[in-house]
């Protein structure tokens, strides 16, 4: 619910709820499923900017931030979107062996529940681009991806 209360601009009731599902989760002690709540609330904060979604927190819940969500997010494996796109389409391309690392990375992000929508969509044309499929479906990516992903296969 969380998710989709961010999606449509309704960031007070989003924050609600992924707090609540963090609390309630944590307290049960289904800590996996915790930590993706938690994680989700980190993308919250980097999405929204850290001194909006402060402001917000401090105005909605009536707790201190944790310590954990307050510091600066970590990109994974070290690298953007963008980059993520170019090494996996390159890596491919030249059948390096990090290919099959990609691969695998583009699969969990087209069938994880917990990221957005646009990065499920990524997952699954990368893995369509990556096995060499001429029909990519771009039409639900961000402009700026699907064209890095059709320069990445002109240049192939």
């Amino acid at each position: 619910m969380g998710i989709m209360l961010f999606k449509n601009k309704c960031y007070p009731e989003a924050l609600k709820c992924f707090v609540q599902a963090f609390s309630t989760l944590e307290g049960i002690g289904a800590l996996p499923d915790a930590q993706t709540v938690a994680n989700l609330l980190v993308q919250f904060r980097q999405a929204l900017g850290a001194e909006k979604f402060d402001a917000l927190w401090s105005q909605e819940i009536n707790q201190p931030m944790p310590d954990w969500l307050k510091q600066q997010p970590q990109e994974e494996q070290g690298m953007s979107v963008e980059q993520f796109i170019a090494a996996a389409i390159q890596s491919a391309r030249e059948k390096r062996p990090e290919a099959e690392e990609y691969f695998k990375a583009a699969q969990k992000m087209a069938s994880d529940p917990t990221v957005p929508q646009e990065l499920k969509e990524l997952g699954k044309v990368l893995q369509r681009v990556m096995a060499g499929s001429k029909n990519m479906g771009l039409s639900n990516l961000p402009a700026e991806w699907a064209a890095l992903i059709q320069r990445m296969k002109a240049e192939g």
